[in-house]
C-alpha cells in the first residue's frame, strides 16, 4: 500500500507534511495509542477526518533532513547512526507499532538537534513499507556515511549484502565496540595464599621525656622587652618596651614632624624623605621617570594569519573580479571584511551542499563548508544546507539559532525556498552576506 505524502508550509510551524488514508485502513489502535504517548523516536502529527478519509499532518519543527547530516564519522558515532535508525523498528511493538509502517525513505528520515533519528509513521492497517525498501534504505545510508575503522566498513557491507537482519546486524555492531580483552595475568598465575596471622603481644609504649626549658635570658639596657600574660615585669630603667614610653613618643613625634618637612621641600625626581646631602657626601642622583612601552598593534595580514586555522582556511581575496567568476555557482560576499569572499557550491542534481561554523570541541569539519570557529553570526556545525534539484537550487534553514535570511526576510525552519540569481542570503545578523551567483 502507498500513500502520497505531501508538504506544505505554514508560517507559524514551518514544514508540514500531510498523509491522506481511507478510514477504513487506519489502525485505530495505533492512532489512539500515538495521540496519547507520541514515542521520540516518531515526528508527530495531528490528525481530522475529511469527508470519508483520515488526513494526518506532520511538524517537523527543529528537525533536518537525516541526509544534511551524511558524511565521515568516528566509530562511536558510526554506530550510534545504526542503534538510531534501526532500535526504532525492534522496540515499537511497545507502542502496538508495525515495522512495515514507518516510512522507509531516506528522503523522510530527520534528525533533531540532539541527534535522535525521527520516522514517520501511518497507522494504517496494511503495510506502507517492505523489506526491500528496508534493505535499500540501509545500502544507501552506509553508502553515504563512511568510518574512520575500514574493518567496520567492510563488515557493515558485508552484512548488508546478505540477508539483512536489524537485530543481528546490531548485535554484531556492539560486539566490535566492546571487543573481548585477553584474560590478564593475574587470572593465569593466580597469586599464593596469605600466611596466617602471627599474634603480636601488646608492648607497653613509654613517652619521650620532655626537653627542658631555656634559660631566662637577662634584659640589658636598652632591650625591648614584651610583657606577657602571667610574667613577671622584669624592666629595668632606661629600657624600651615594644610601644614606647612617654619620652620616646615625644622623640618619635619630632622626628616625624622634621621629616615631613623634608618632603614638601624636596625637589622633583629625589626620592621622598631624602636631605639634599651631607657636607663632603654626593647628593642622591635624580632617577629616570618610567614610561610604559607603546602598545604594537600587529599588521592587518598577521592578525588574518594567526585567527586562519588550518582546518578552515579561508580562500584569499582577489582583486580581479574576472578571477572570481571562475568559480561558477558560488555564494560572493557583500557583507563584513574578513569573511570567506566566495564559497563556491559544486553540487550535482540531489546532491546536498552544507554550511556550518567549525565546531573546536569536535575538532573536524562536519559540514562541505565551514566558517571559522570565531564567526559568532554562523550557527556552530550545521546553520543551512543547498540543495539541487531539476529545476534549480533550494536553500533551506537547519533549525540555526542565528537564522538565516533572504532578502531581510528569515526562513522558517527546514522549508525549503527556490533560490534566483543575485538574490541576498545572510547566515545571521553579524555580517555574514552573500549574493547568489549561477
Amino acid at each position: 500500500m502507498s500513500y502520497e505524502i505531501q508538504r506544505k508550509e505554514d508560517s507559524l510551524s514551518g514544514t508540514v507534511l500531510t498523509v491522506q488514508i481511507p478510514e477504513r485502513d487506519v489502525d485505530r489502535k495505533a492512532l489512539y495509542t500515538l495521540q496519547y504517548e507520541t514515542p521520540e523516536f516518531l515526528v508527530p502529527f495531528r490528525y481530522r477526518d475529511v469527508d470519508g478519509q483520515v488526513e494526518l499532518a506532520y511538524q517537523l519543527g527543529e528537525r533536518s533532513k537525516l541526509r544534511y547530516f551524511y558524511g565521515a564519522k568516528t566509530p562511536e558515532e558510526y554506530i550510534r547512526l545504526w542503534e538510531g535508525l534501526l532500535r526504532p523498528l525492534l522496540d515499537c511493538g511497545e507502542w502496538f507499532l508495525k515495522p512495515l509502517s514507518f516510512v522507509l525513505e531516506p528522503e523522510y528520515l530527520y534528525q533533531d538537534k540532539q541527534g535522535r533519528i525521527s520516522y514517520l509513521y501511518i497507522p494504517s492497517r496494511p503495510d506502507f513499507s517492505s523489506r526491500d525498501q528496508l534493505k535499500n534504505m540501509a545500502m544507501q545510508v552506509a553508502d553515504k556515511n563512511s568510518v574512520s575503522s575500514p574493518e567496520l566498513e567492510n563488515m557493515i557491507f558485508r552484512m548488508l549484502m546478505k540477508d539483512f537482519q536489524p537485530r543481528t546486524f546490531l548485535e554484531a555492531l556492539h560486539k566490535t565496540q566492546t571487543p573481548a580483552m585477553p584474560a590478564p595475568v593475574d587470572a593465569l598465575y593466580p597469586p599464593p595464599p596469605p600466611l596466617p596471622a602471627v599474634k603480636q603481644e601488646k608492648q607497653e609504649t613509654v613517652p619521650p621525656p620532655k626537653a627542658p626549658l631555656p634559660a631566662p635570658v637577662p634584659v640589658r639596657d636598652g632591650d625591648i622587652f614584651i610583657d606577657f600574660p602571667g610574667k613577671a615585669k622584669e624592666k629595668k630603667k632606661g629600657g624600651f618596651s615594644l610601644f614606647g614610653g612617654k619620652g620616646e613618643k615625644a622623640v618619635r613625634k619630632k622626628g616625624k614632624e622634621k621629616k615631613d618637612l623634608e618632603q614638601k621641600t624636596s625637589p622633583v625626581g629625589k626620592p621622598s624623605g631624602i636631605s639634599k646631602g651631607e657636607p663632603g657626601k654626593k647628593p642622591w642622583p635624580d632617577l629616570p621617570v618610567y614610561v610604559p612601552p607603546a602598545a604594537v598593534r600587529p599588521s592587518p595580514a598577521a592578525a588574518e594569519t594567526q585567527l586562519k586555522k588550518p582546518n578552515a582556511v579561508y580562500p584569499a581575496a582577489e582583486e580581479n573580479e574576472t578571477q572570481l567568476e571562475e568559480f561558477g555557482t558560488c555564494l560572493r560576499l557583500v557583507g563584513a571584511a574578513g569573511l570567506p569572499p566566495v564559497i563556491p557550491v559544486q553540487i550535482e542534481v540531489g546532491e546536498v551542499f552544507t554550511i556550518g561554523r567549525y565546531d573546536t570541541s569536535v575538532g573536524r569539519q562536519q559540514s562541505s563548508f565551514e566558517f571559522r570557529e570565531d564567526t559568532k553570526a554562523v550557527s556552530r556545525r550545521h546553520h543551512a544546507a543547498i540543495e539541487r534539484d531539476a529545476d534549480g537550487y533550494t536553500i533551506t534553514d537547519m533549525a540555526s539559532r542565528a537564522g538565516t535570511f533572504v532578502d531581510g526576510r528569515p526562513l522558517q525552519p527546514n522549508l525549503p525556498y527556490r533560490l534566483r540569481r543575485n538574490v541576498k542570503i545572510s547566515f545571521g545578523t553579524g555580517g555574514a552576506d552573500y549574493l547568489w551567483e549561477e
